[in-house]
């Protein structure tokens, strides 16, 4: 439970007797009468890393918790009597103004409950702190008393969700071997006697928790509470499976929440604490190592977060409203952290990264992993241990497709309700039923996580695909061509395509990846880029031959293919590829996961994409952005930059500046630029435009061939607004030649006449 910060904080008076048995509950604030307990959420900004450690993948800033999301990073405050060590701060003095527990600050603490002289903190990963009284072994431990925190001793396996504190007694609700609740008891034991009789007398306790046999009797328990010498457990009726279902989805969440924690400070944090670790990896492999444990840092993040809502979703009784499960209401933030993630375990796969990481593995784990091979749920004993890295950080994939499949149980359950009240009341109505909004939005959730499995069962073949082909690759080109997010498509060392003219002894090796198709041809190599590729069949009736023409910006080329199949193959593939890569989806599925956008037969050839060009003369080591057609730059908004600092922004046709636009030349001795503005043909200024010199002249007229031609009128001066002087006339090759009117408004001259390559042919 969260409360808010109290705005104010008054004194406390302590009270020794009365109220023991009675037990105040306000929102995240907690007593039995004689001390409180508060649970207060934390702002990110407070919770910085572990003091002293710079390395880890606690080091990664996780981001604040959407306002959808209960927060972990809380802390715990007590104030009031203290005798017995409940206020948990190492001592037995009262506290007349609140105090933090600072042992509980890192430890995720969600829920609180305080007895009469012990208190109890539940943490996101299911484990139980305890502290105060132990006369009866209410702590669950042996400590006796206990004056800090300490946690309590469940057996393996056992996940407690919710605590109650009762006057010497604790009761745990947790999830077991399967999803229904079960209950744990640790204190005082007391035997029952009618209403009227004297008071109960005790039976003896219990030193640390013990399952209560009569549990499973209680059906789906969602609450405990504890008060003086008594208990109570709200429970659920199972509606035609539907609660079962809920306890399912959220018991699977917390067991998988506790597995992410166990890989992150048993593995990962380890890992990443190895002197060693820097010169194993290598600057290559070392970033995308600190990437994917960041990502790792935010899916665990979220999964916990995830976990203790769906935990709060259970308690909440008959309000519970299934289309406000976080899961569905926000899917967007479950499918892109997956994606992200997975992404970087794909991207560190393929560079080799588990390769490399297990020769510090063995380091640390030994020869017998004995605890990698549990935490990967591997069976497999003599696994290597990159196989078994890989397992372990691909487990969250086979957790997506639990959501789908609980989502689908979910539904089905929620189905055959409606339809048997619907069938009750309106029997006319039972189809109709079945698609309610509570009905439809868990099977639209169902279809979004399943497609998402899919699509990063998929990505994870096309990692492990490339990494293979890697290994195979020669070392030379490796270095050049390998990159962390690049994916094989398909190669043709079987020599299925071919280069059409190739010389005899010419070796021609075409690698086709998700964003590039590579010409490789001995210890060289040349990649295209997909986003600027155009391929098309060519035609077999006049040559028998089975070819398909590839069009480049620079470069134009046919290729040969062995057979009708593989000519389609290839095809298919290459459009497929370069429609990914425009739409930005890479190796992936171009559509989104549960969308229906059908997959384009071939990419449109008009598009818009990228591209430095390395050959032509008057382009080169240029970038062009913008539209494109069969090739060559062609539409309206397209920007040309050099890295001499020209600039062209305007309008493109057939790969030359065609129509209006914008031309900007660096002048570096005034450190200014010159600036024209106005009409292009076939690459060159031509028609009319307005060119700003960097020395202050403005010409303002006609171009012709990339020079004044026809009429203009230029005005020179450093202050173009003053005009100390101006030209008004005919212009020819960028000369003033034919009738003009040159005005000298500094010296008062002004000439009326002939010009015949910018000198006066008459007088004033």
């Amino acid at each position: 439970m969260q409360g808010k910060k109290s705005s104010s904080l008054g004194d406390i008076r302590e009270e020794e007797a009365g109220g023991l048995s009675r037990r105040l509950s306000l929102p995240g604030l907690l007593s039995q009468g004689t001390y409180f307990i508060h649970l207060m959420s934390l702002h990110r900004a407070l919770c910085g890393p572990a003091a002293g450690s710079s390395r880890g993948a606690h080091a990664h800033p996780v981001a604040e918790p959407e306002d959808h999301l209960p927060s972990l990073h809380t802390e715990v405050w007590s104030w009031g009597r203290g005798k017995e060590g409940q206020l948990g701060h190492g001592d037995v003095l009262p506290r007349l103004q609140p105090l933090c527990i600072k042992s509980l600050s890192s430890k995720e603490v969600v829920r609180v409950a305080a007895g009469a002289h012990h208190s109890l903190a539940l943490t996101a990963q299911s484990e139980v702190f305890s502290w105060g009284s132990n006369s009866s072994g209410q702590l669950g431990h042996m400590e006796c008393p206990s004056t800090v925190p300490r946690l309590a001793k469940m057996s393996e396996g056992i996940r407690v969700w919710d605590v109650a504190a009762g006057q010497q007694h604790t009761v745990l609700l947790a999830d077991g071997d399967c999803f229904q609740p079960i209950l744990y008891y640790s204190g005082q034991q007391v035997r029952d006697g009618p209403p009227a009789a004297p008071p109960p007398e005790t039976g003896g306790y219990t030193q640390q928790p013990v399952l209560l046999p009569f549990c499973m009797n209680l059906g789906y328990v969602s609450s405990v509470f504890a008060g003086g010498q008594s208990c109570l457990a709200l429970a659920d009726r199972n509606v035609m499976g539907f609660i079962a279902s809920l306890h399912e989805l959220a018991a699977a969440e917390r067991r998988f929440y506790c597995k992410l924690s166990n890989v992150k400070s048993q593995i990962l944090r380890p890992l990443l604490g190895l002197e060693t670790l820097g010169a194993a990896l290598g600057p290559a492999l070392n970033p995308l190592l600190q990437t994917l444990a960041g990502h790792f840092s935010r899916l665990c993040h979220l999964t916990g977060q995830h976990s203790v809502s769906l935990t709060g979703f259970l308690r909440r009784g008959r309000q519970r409203d299934v289309k406000g499960l976080v899961m569905l209401e926000h899917a967007a933030t479950f499918l892109d952290t997956y994606k992200e993630y997975c992404s970087s375990v794909g991207n560190f796969l393929v560079m080799g990264g588990f390769h490399a990481l297990a020769k510090p593995s063995l380091d640390f784990f030994g020869k017998s992993p004995e605890l990698l091979q549990r935490l990967a749920e591997s069976s497999e004993e003599s696994a290597p241990l990159s196989d078994l890295l890989a397992a372990l950080f691909y487990l969250p994939v086979r957790h997506l497709h639990e959501y789908g499949r609980l989502l689908l149980k979910l539904a089905t359950c929620f189905e055959v309700v409606r339809t048997q009240e619907s069938a009750a009341t309106h029997p006319q109505c039972t189809s109709s039923m079945h698609s309610t909004l509570d009905y439809q939005k868990l099977q639209d959730g169902c279809s979004k996580y399943e497609a998402l499995t899919l699509l990063l069962k998929k990505r994870r073949k096309e990692a492990e695909y490339t990494y293979h082909f890697w290994k195979s690759f020669p070392g030379k080109m490796t270095d050049s061509l390998r990159k962390p997010s690049r994916r094989l498509v398909c190669e043709s060392s079987n020599k299925a395509l071919t280069l059409q003219n190739a010389g005899r002894f010419s070796v021609n090796w075409f690698i086709l990846f998700n964003d590039a198709l590579v010409h490789a041809q001995f210890s060289t190599h040349h990649v295209f880029p997909l986003a600027t590729l155009w391929v098309e069949p060519i035609s077999e009736e006049d040559t028998g031959l089975y070819g398909l023409k590839v069009t480049s910006p620079e470069e134009s080329f046919s290729l040969l293919a062995s057979s009708p199949m593989e000519k389609g193959k290839w095809l298919r593939a290459i459009n497929q590829a370069v429609d990914q890569a425009l739409s930005g989806a890479g190796g992936a599925a171009a559509a989104a996961p549960g969308s229906s956008v059908p997959q384009r037969p071939e990419p449109p050839i008009s598009r818009t994409a990228s591209y430095t060009f390395y050959k032509d003369s008057r382009l080169k080591e240029a970038t062009y952005e913008g539209r494109w057609l069969a090739g060559k730059p062609h539409g309206s908004k397209g920007i040309l930059k050099w890295p001499d600092g020209r600039t062209y922004i305007g309008t493109f046709k057939n790969g030359l500046e065609d129509g209006f636009g914008e031309y900007l030349v660096p002048n570096k001795n005034l450190n200014k630029n010159h600036h024209y503005h106005g009409h292009w043909k076939e690459g060159r200024m031509h028609g009319f435009g307005t060119y700003r010199y960097a020395s202050g002249e403005v010409y303002e007229g006609s171009f012709q061939d990339n020079a004044r031609h026809g009429h203009g009128i230029l005005r020179s001066g450093k202050h173009t607004s003053s005009s100390p002087s101006v030209f008004i006339g005919h212009w020819v090759q960028d000369r003033k030649t034919g009738y003009g009117v040159f005005d000298d408004i500094t010296r008062g001259e002004k000439y009326m006449g002939m010009w015949q390559d910018d000198q006066r042919q008459g007088t004033v």
